[in-house]
C-alpha cells in the first residue's frame, strides 16, 4: 500500500505542485500540471522514483501498478495530459526490469497504522459520502466522526472524537480534529484549549498548521497578544508565506502597533512580488519604525532582494 502512494513519486519529482493538487482537487487536477513537461523528463524522474524507492527499502509494485492503471484508462480518458502524454511501454518495461540492490524492509506496525490514518483522512474529508459509507462500513471510527462532521452533526461528530481521544490520548491530530469541530460550531474557548493540547504532542517541526489555526481563532476570540505570540513563531519557520503575514497585519492593527502593521504588510507585498503596496508600506514601517529597530534592515534586505528579481525596480 504504501508503495502503491509513492508510485506517486515520479510525478511529484518533475513538479511539487503536484502532491497539492492531488490533495485538493485529486488526480484529474493533478494531471493538467504535467503537460509541460517531455516524455524524457518523466524517465528521468520515473528512475529517481525506482532508485529512491530502493535505498528506502520498499519495493516498486505499487509504481507499475499506477503505471498498469494509467495505461488502462488513457484510451478512453479525454483528458489532455492522457491525449498528450500516452504512457509507454518503455516506462512499464524500465519498472520491470529495475535491478533491486537493496533488500525490502519490512513495514513497521507503528508506520503502518499512521499511513493507514493518513489514507482515512484524506478520504474522509475528500470522497464522496456515500462512498465512504461502501468502503468503510463503519469499520473506522474516524472516518465516521468526519462523516457526522460534513453532514453538520457536530455533537456527534464530537462524540466520536472523544471516544477516539480515549483510546489514544497522546495523537495530537484526534485534539486538532476536534478543535476544528468546536471552531465550526463556533464554541471558540473550547476550541482553543483543543488546539493548544494538540500543541503539547508535537514537535517544534510539525505544528506550524496547528499553530496557524490556533492563530485565526484567538483572533476571533480577541486574545491578540497570545494570537501574536504564535504567529511570530510561525513566521520564523514560515518566513516567505504571505498568509501569515496577513494574518499577523490583522493582529498588529488590532493591538495598535501600527508599526508592525506597516512591517507585515511590506513583507507580505514583497513576498506577493507587489511593487507599489511594497514601496508604500515600507516607507510607512521606515517613518514609524524605532531608528534602531533591527526590522528596519530586514527591509533594506527586501529592497535589496527585489532589486536582484526585478532589474527595473
Amino acid at each position: 500500500m504504501i508503495s502503491y502512494m509513492v508510485g506517486l513519486v515520479s510525478s511529484i519529482v518533475i513538479n511539487p505542485q503536484v502532491a497539492s493538487a492531488i490533495l485538493l482537487s485529486g488526480v484529474t487536477l493533478s494531471s493538467r500540471l504535467f503537460f509541460n513537461y517531455s516524455q524524457e523528463q518523466e524517465s528521468v524522474a520515473d528512475s529517481y522514483a525506482l532508485r529512491y524507492l530502493d535505498e528506502s527499502g520498499y519495493d516498486n509494485l505499487g509504481m507499475k501498478e499506477i503505471f498498469d492503471y494509467f495505461k488502462s484508462i488513457e484510451h478512453e480518458n479525454t483528458e489532455e495530459y492522457f491525449r498528450t502524454h500516452p504512457l509507454s511501454d518503455k516506462r512499464i518495461f524500465a519498472v520491470q526490469n529495475y535491478k533491486v540492490k537493496n533488500n525490502i524492509k519490512p513495514i513497521l506496525a507503528d508506520k503502518l497504522l499512521k499511513f493507514e490514518r493518513m489514507v482515512a483522512k484524506l478520504d474522509s474529508f475528500f470522497a464522496p459520502i456515500h462512498v465512504l459509507s461502501n468502503k468503510y462500513e463503519g469499520s473506522s471510527k474516524y472516518v465516521n466522526a468526519v462523516i457526522h462532521y460534513r453532514q453538520g452533526k457536530i455533537e456527534e461528530a464530537i462524540t466520536k472524537v472523544n471516544s477516539l481521544i480515549q483510546e489514544s490520548r497522546n495523537d495530537p491530530y484526534l485534539y486538532e480534529l476536534k478543535a476544528e469541530m468546536l471552531y465550526k460550531a463556533g464554541n471558540l474557548s473550547e476550541a482553543i484549549k483543543m488546539y493548544e493540547e494538540s500543541l503539547r504532542y508535537l514537535s517544534e517541526k510539525n505544528n506550524y498548521l496547528v499553530k496557524l489555526a490556533l492563530s485565526h481563532t484567538l483572533l476571533l476570540h480577541g486574545e491578540i497578544e497570545k494570537a501574536i505570540f504564535y504567529l511570530e513563531q510561525v513566521a520564523n519557520v514560515e518566513t516567505n508565506n504571505a498568509f501569515v503575514w496577513k494574518y499577523l497585519s490583522i493582529a498588529y492593527k488590532r493591538s495598535a502597533d501600527m508599526a508592525m502593521y506597516y512591517f507585515a504588510l511590506t513583507k507580505k507585498a514583497c513576498i506577493e512580488g507587489n511593487l507599489e503596496k511594497f514601496m508604500k508600506y515600507a516607507e510607512l514601517a521606515i517613518k514609524t519604525l524605532p531608528k534602531d529597530s533591527h526590522y528596519l534592515l530586514q527591509i533594506e534586505d527586501m529592497k535589496e532582494q527585489y532589486t536582484q528579481k526585478h532589474p527595473d525596480f
